[in-house]
């Protein structure tokens, strides 16, 4: 629910919902019947719907190593005369032999309402391919996500270039999928880091139901997750990149030090840096030496191997004139 908010409030569509909390759900239980169904008369008006879904909403569900999707209960198409045993259901589950084996203690659970949507498609974006760190992943199947996330249904699959957006492969889905991986992206900014997102899509327009930290690049071994940052370094380099434009090339420097360690590369790009060498033996010349302060080097490392940002190198390039 916190990150549907976080979703909803920078602009990204969200269906409709209110939250049960923790108080309240504890007052419910401890209501008579009477005052129970006055308590859920209230929360339905709120959403003024004629079906919901009921979603638990629980800070053991998600974490930074792990995810427990489905763990606990959300039940789907809620009318008014279900809602109390949609809310109960979910409430015991938080408290399930099934939650318990997986060490969970969901007790302080919150159960989020949402406006109940009847979608053309439904999914799963990736925001990394966990297969190919430079791509975002998609699946999708025709009505509701829930037989694709409980693996019963095999879904359509669809691969873009992480920042291009460009198809990776035959693009035959039956809609534009561009905006939902520009709400990815945003996504990603929003949470820092890639996303699980699972989404809705009628009408022209994407509605998102859930955004998690995609929990098995979290928990990667250290060898793993050292690689991962490696392509992120270099996605990152490439961001602001034409389709066509070189991002790095190997020059007569990567021939000088094909693999420099920590302090020769920290020396090599202080040498460039602003008041570095170059910069001040510019100055003793006389000669414009254009580069910014706090911006990144020239010099890149990619897997250990020494690259140079040609597009960098060209801005700061010392200009001489024939009279210099």
């Amino acid at each position: 629910a916190y990150r549907l908010a976080r979703l909803r409030e920078n602009g990204i569509a969200v269906p409709d919902g209110v939250v049960l909390t923790t108080a309240f759900l504890k007052r419910l239980q401890a209501a008579d019947a009477d005052a129970r169904g006055r308590m859920l008369d209230r929360a339905w008006r709120m959403l003024g719907a004629d079906r919901v879904a009921v979603r638990s909403s629980a800070a053991a569900e998600d974490g930074a190593l792990h995810s427990f999707a489905g763990v606990f209960e959300s039940v789907l198409n809620v009318e008014r005369d279900g809602f109390g045993q949609a809310v109960g259901e979910v409430m015991d589950s938080f408290v399930s032999e099934r939650a318990g084996s997986y060490g969970l203690d969901a007790s302080g659970g919150n159960i989020l309402v949402q406006r109940m949507v009847s979608p053309e498609f439904a999914g799963v974006l990736f925001t990394r391919d966990p297969e190919s760190a430079g791509a975002m992943m998609v699946e999708m199947v025709r009505g509701t996500a829930d037989d694709l996330v409980s693996g019963l249904v095999a879904p359509d699959t669809y691969r873009f270039g992480r920042h291009s957006h460009m198809a990776l492969e035959d693009p035959s889905a039956s809609f534009d999928i561009t905006p939902l991986l520009e709400i990815g992206a945003r996504a990603e900014e929003i949470f820092g880091g890639p996303q699980d997102i699972e989404w809705t899509y009628g009408e022209g327009t994407f509605l998102i139901v859930q955004s998690r930290d995609i929990t098995a690049l979290a928990g990667a071994a250290a060898q793993d997750q050292l690689a991962q940052d490696e392509w992120n370094k270099l996605l990152g380099l490439s961001e602001d990149a034409e389709a066509d434009e070189t991002v790095l090339e190997q020059t007569e420097m990567s021939e000088v030090l094909p693999r420099p360690t920590p302090l020769s590369l920290s020396l090599m790009r202080s040498l460039w840096a602003p008041g570095g060498s170059v910069d001040l033996a510019c100055r003793t010349l006389g000669l414009n030496y254009p580069v910014e302060e706090d911006a990144p080097s020239h010099l890149q490392t990619v897997f250990g191997r020494l690259y140079t940002d040609p597009r960098r190198a060209k801005r700061n390039a010392v200009t001489l004139t024939k009279a210099a």
